[in-house]
C-alpha cells in the first residue's frame, strides 16, 4: 500500500480535485486509497460536487471510468495521494532549488523554515523573485504542505507546472 507511484498526468484535473477533497477531508479514515475514494464517490460527493456545478452528468461517466481504470492498474489500496500531481509555480521553484543548494535535508518543512528566515528576502535582493510574491509562496508551499506532509522532499515537486482549471 506504500508504494510510491510516478503518474504526473495520468490523472485530470477534476479526479485530482477530488482526490484532494478526500485525502483532505478529516473525517475520512486514513491512509486514503482509490477504493475509499470511490466510496466516497459513491456515498453522495459526485451529487454533491453537482449540485454545486462543477461536474455535470457528461464528465460524471468519464470521472467514474477514469478512477475505474486507475484502480485497475494500480488496484484499490493504492494510496489517493500518490496520485495528486504538486504543482509548483516557477518562483516557487526558484525558492526550492535555492534551498536545496543549502538545507541538508530539503523537506517542505525545512523550505518553508528558510523561506520564514529569510530565504525568499533575499531572492527578492536579487532580482530572482518579484517581491510581491512573497505572500503567494509561502501560502503555495502551505498547499503543498498540507497535501503531502511536511517532511516530503521539496525536489520531488521542482519542475511541475500548475494546473489551476478546473
Amino acid at each position: 500500500m506504500g508504494i510510491n507511484i510516478d503518474v504526473p498526468g495520468r490523472i485530470g484535473p477534476l479526479l485530482r480535485e477530488i482526490l484532494v477533497h478526500v485525502a483532505n477531508d478529516p473525517e475520512m479514515e486514513q491512509p486514503v486509497t482509490l477504493g475509499s475514494v470511490m466510496q466516497a464517490m459513491h456515498e453522495g460527493l459526485v451529487d454533491e460536487l453537482e449540485a454545486e456545478g462543477r461536474l455535470d452528468l457528461e464528465n460524471r461517466e468519464a470521472l467514474y471510468g477514469e478512477l475505474e481504470a486507475a484502480m485497475e492498474e494500480f488496484g484499490s489500496d493504492a494510496l489517493a495521494t500518490n496520485f495528486i500531481q504538486a504543482p509548483v509555480s516557477d518562483n516557487l521553484g526558484r525558492v526550492i532549488e535555492e534551498a536545496m543548494q543549502t538545507l541538508r535535508v530539503p523537506t517542505l518543512g525545512a523550505v518553508r523554515k528558510a523561506m520564514l528566515s529569510g530565504l525568499t528576502s533575499t531572492l527578492v535582493g536579487r532580482g530572482m523573485i518579484d517581491p510581491d510574491e512573497d505572500d503567494s509562496l509561502l501560502a503555495e508551499l502551505d498547499e503543498l504542505i498540507a497535501i503531502h506532509g511536511e517532511n516530503a522532499l521539496a525536489e520531488e515537486f521542482l519542475g511541475q507546472e500548475p494546473d489551476r482549471e478546473i
